[in-house]
C-alpha cells in the first residue's frame, strides 16, 4: 500500500464528493456514483491504468503501478465516495428539512405532527435556513450554520453508527464468504481482468490488444454515440436499446425488453445458474403477479402482494446464510474473547474490534431511535430488519453481480404496515418517518462496496494489507462524505435545490406523506400482507431445501428474493443475453471458450463506460442544467 496509491484513491474519492452531486443535481446527467461499480469512479480508474501503461511502461517516466497499487486506488475511491449523493449526503440534507419546506395550510403537517418532531433532529426555518436551501439564497446571504449544525451532527452520527455496524459485518464475514462459501464476486472479476500485466517486453494490457475486446467495445459505444449525435442533428438515426415490452394480458404487468450494456458485461462473470435464476423468476413472477391480480388481491397502500412475498424470501435467505455461518461466527466469538489477533490479522479489523463496532453501533442506533420517540421494541425491530435487508441486497451483488437493485420494501414501511399503523403510537410513527431517509438507499452501497473491496484485496494477483486499509477507508469515507454534504448544501443555496433534477430534493416530502397517512388514516394489522410475507419465506425454504437435498436440482433460489424489483424486471433481457452467451460457450467449448470470450464482454462494459463519459463531457459544455442520463441500470 504505497503513498501514491493511497493519494490517488483519496483524490478520486474527493473528486466524486464534488463531481457526483454536481452531475446528479445541476447537470442532470448520468449519476457518477450510483452503484457498487459506479462508472464515474471506474472510468477514472481505467484512465489511470491506460496512463500508467503509456507513461510508465512505454515511455518509462515512472515506475509502473503494481496490481496491488491499482487495486488500492479502486478500493479507496469506490468505498470512500459511496455516500456522496442519494446514499447519505443528499438524503441527509434534504429529508430533515423537507417537513418545513413542504408544509402548507392545505396539508396541515405542522398542526398535525410538529409537536412530535424532536428539535435536535430537524433544522428550524426561523432564519430561512430551509427556504434558502430549496429556493436559493440571495447573493449576499451565507449558509446559516447555527441552524444546521446540531441536526446535521445528530443525523450524521446515526449514519456513522449504522456504517460501523456494516463495517463489523464485513470484517467478521469476509473469510466465510471467500474461503468457505467461495462466492464468485462477479463485479470484482472485471477489475481483476483489467489489471492483468502485459506480456514480457510489452506495454499494453492484454485486453487492449484483443480483437474481441474492441468488437465488444464498439457495440455499446456506437449505440451511445449515435444517440449523442442525434441531440445535435436529429436526422442521425438512433439504434434503440428499449425494444418495447411483452404483455400476457391486461392484468399482467408488462415485461420491458431493454438492453443495459454494463449488466450484460458483469453478468457474464456470474454463475450460469444464478443468472438463470434472475430472469427465470422474473418471468414466473410476472405470471404469478397477473394471477394474483385476477384474484383481486391488491393492497391499497405501499407494497403490493408480490413485494411482500419477495421480502419474506429475502429475510429467510439472510437468516439461512447466517445460520450456515454459525460455525465461523462462533469461532470468531471465541477468538475475540481470548484476544487472539493472529487469525484476524488479515481482516479489516480484529474480531474483538469488529464485534465492538457491531454491538456499540447497533446500540447507538437503538438509543437514537428511542430518543426520537420510538419505543424500544419498535426501534430494535427496525434496526434488525434493516440490517438484514442490507445484508440480503449485498449478497445479491456478491453472488449474482447485481449492480443496482433496491429492496422490495422499505424497512420503515415494512415495520409500520406489518404491525399496523393503528397499533403504533404517534411517537413511534414519527420516529419511523424521521428514520425513513436513513434506510432509503437500500442499494446499500457502503456495505456492498466494502465487501467487494475486502474480497478484491486478497484476490490474486492483489495482496493488499486489509488491516492497514481499514482505518484508511474509514477516514477517507468520513472526509469525502462531509465534503459532499457541504457541497450539496452550497449547490442548494446557490441554485435552489427544488430546481434540481436528481430527486433528493423533490423526494424530501415522502417520509412526511407517509407519516400524515399513518396518523390520519390508521389501519390495523393486515393479515394478507403477513400471509404473503410467510408465503415468500416458505417458498424460499422449500427451494433452498431442494437445492441442498438433491444434487440434480437446477434452480438457484436467489432470484425469488427480488424477482418483482423494478430494476430486475427492466434487466430481464440483459440477464437473458448474458446467460445465453455463457451457457452456449460452456456447452460448446467448455472453460477454454469461456476464457476466450471474456475480452468481448469486458469490451462491452468498458465501451458503455466510455460512451457515458462522452455524454458527460458533452452535457457539461453544451447542455448545462439540461443533461441526458444514460439509464444503465
Amino acid at each position: 500500500m504505497t503513498a501514491r496509491s493511497v493519494l490517488l484513491g483519496t483524490a478520486v474519492s474527493l473528486l466524486m464528493a464534488v463531481a457526483a452531486p454536481y452531475s446528479r443535481y445541476v447537470l442532470g446527467t448520468t449519476p457518477l456514483v450510483f452503484t457498487p461499480f459506479s462508472w464515474g469512479v471506474v472510468t477514472c480508474w481505467i484512465a489511470l491504468i491506460l496512463l500508467d501503461a503509456v507513461v510508465a511502461r512505454r515511455l518509462s517516466l515512472w515506475r509502473p503501478f503494481s496490481p496491488t497499487e491499482h487495486a488500492v486506488v479502486l478500493i479507496v475511491a469506490t468505498i470512500g465516495s459511496s455516500m456522496t449523493t442519494t446514499e447519505v449526503a443528499g438524503l441527509l440534507v434534504t429529508n430533515i428539512a423537507g417537513v418545513h419546506y413542504y408544509a402548507s395550510p392545505e396539508n396541515r403537517w405542522l398542526e398535525t405532527f410538529q409537536h412530535l418532531l424532536p428539535t435536535w433532529a430537524i433544522p428550524t426555518d426561523a432564519r430561512h435556513a430551509v427556504k434558502y436551501l430549496f429556493d436559493g439564497a440571495p447573493a449576499d446571504a451565507t449558509i446559516p450554520w447555527d441552524d444546521w449544525t446540531v441536526p446535521l451532527f445528530w443525523n450524521a452520527s446515526f449514519a456513522a453508527a449504522m456504517y460501523c455496524v456494516q463495517f463489523g459485518f464485513v470484517a467478521l464475514l469476509r473469510r466465510h464468504w471467500v474461503d468457505h462459501e467461495r462466492l464468485t464476486f462477479p463485479i470484482m472479476q472485471v477489475p481483476i481482468e483489467l489489471m492483468r500485466r502485459p506480456a514480457p517486453g510489452g506495454w499494453a494490457p492484454p485486453w487492449l490488444k484483443n480483437r474481441l475486446f474492441w468488437i465488444g467495445f464498439s457495440v455499446p459505444f456506437t449505440f451511445l454515440m449515435l444517440q449523442l449525435l442525434h441531440w445535435f442533428w436529429p436526422a442521425v438515426p438512433q439504434l434503440p436499446t428499449q425494444l418495447g415490452s411483452i404483455s400476457f394480458g391486461v392484468e399482467y404487468p408488462p415485461m420491458p425488453m431493454e438492453i443495459f450494456w454494463p449488466v450484460i458485461g458483469v453478468s457474464f462473470f456470474a454463475n450460469t445458474e444464478v443468472i438463470f435464476s434472475l430472469w427465470f423468476f422474473n418471468l414466473v413472477g410476472t405470471l404469478a403477479n397477473g394471477w394474483v391480480r385476477r384474484l383481486g388481491i391488491v393492497f391499497a397502500e405501499e407494497g403490493q402482494p408480490m413485494q411482500w412475498l419477495n421480502t419474506g424470501a429475502l429475510l429467510f435467505m439472510v437468516g439461512w446464510l447466517l445460520w450456515q455461518a454459525r460455525g465461523h461466527l462462533h469461532r470468531t466469538v471465541k477468538l475475540a474473547m481470548r484476544g487472539n489477533e493472529h487469525e484476524s490479522a488479515r481482516e479489516l479489523a480484529s474480531y474483538r474490534a469488529s464485534y465492538a463496532l457491531l454491538v456499540l453501533g447497533a446500540a447507538y442506533m437503538v438509543l437514537w431511535l428511542t430518543a426520537s420517540g420510538m419505543s424500544f421494541p419498535v426501534a430494535l425491530s427496525l434496526v434488525v430488519v434493516s440490517q438484514l435487508i442490507y445484508l440480503g441486497i449485498a449478497r445479491l451483488a456478491f453472488e449474482a453481480g447485481v449492480m443496482h437493485v433496491n429492496a422490495p420494501l422499505h424497512a420503515c414501511t415494512l415495520i409500520a404496515e406489518a404491525a399496523g399503523s393503528a397499533n403504533l403510537s404517534a411517537a413511534n410513527l414519527t420516529g419511523l418517518s424521521l428514520a425513513y431517509w436513513k434506510f432509503a438507499n437500500i442499494k446499500s452501497l457502503f456495505l456492498t462496496t466494502l465487501g467487494h473491496g475486502a474480497a478484491l484485496s486478497g484476490s490474486p494477483p492483489v495482496d493488499a494489507p486489509r488491516r492497514r486499509m481499514g482505518g484508511l477507508i474509514g477516514a477517507v469515507t468520513a472526509v469525502t462524505t462531509v465534503v459532499a454534504i457541504w457541497y450539496t448544501m452550497s449547490l442548494g443555496f446557490r441554485h435552489g435545490g427544488f430546481n434540481f433534477q436528481g430527486g433528493s430534493f423533490q423526494q424530501a416530502l415522502t417520509p412526511y406523506e407517509h407519516l400524515m397517512r399513518w396518523l390520519t388514516d390508521p389501519r390495523p394489522m393486515d393479515s394478507d400482507r403477513l400471509s404473503f410475507l410467510g408465503i415468500g419465506a416458505a417458498l424460499m425454504a422449500g427451494l433452498t431445501a431442494m437445492r441442498y437435498l438433491f444434487v440434480w436440482w437446477p434452480l438457484h433460489p436467489i432470484g425469488l428474493t427480488i424477482c418483482f424489483s423494478y430494476h430486475i424486471s427492466h434487466s430481464f433481457l440483459s440477464f437473458l443475453i448474458a446467460w445465453s452467451a455463457k451457457s452456449i460457450a460452456l456447452r460448446i467449448g467448455g472453460i477454454a471458450l469461456y476464457r476466450r470470450m471474456i475480452p468481448l464482454f469486458l469490451g462491452i462494459l468498458v465501451g458503455s463506460f466510455a460512451g457515458g463519459g462522452a455524454w458527460f463531457v458533452v452535457d457539461y459544455f453544451w447542455f448545462p442544467l439540461a443533461g441526458h442520463a444514460v439509464f444503465y441500470f
